[in-house]
């Protein structure tokens, strides 16, 4: 598992990734979410008329991921 912060933008990210074999097989599941703001590079200077609409994020991502090896000469993924 994995927590960041950026100060930046105001962004928080999760990540978390597991894995497992089951005789044969191989399993990877792999989850990300990220949450943050637009950036503020004007929040001082009166640009009233040149704002855009809130840009803010929230993304998530999910990675699942199989693994079969079927004899010496052939696996599936």
């Amino acid at each position: 598992a994995k927590l960041s912060y950026s100060s930046e933008d105001n962004s928080f990210s999760e990540h978390v990734a597991l894995a497992k074999r089951f005789g044969s097989t191989e399993a990877l599941v792999a989850f990300t979410r990220r949450d943050g703001a637009e950036l503020q590079n004007f929040s001082k200077a009166p640009y009233d008329n040149y704002s855009v609409d809130n840009q803010d994020y929230y993304k998530n991502d999910l990675l699942v991921k199989l693994q079969s090896q079927l004899n010496d000469a052939h696996r599936l993924e």
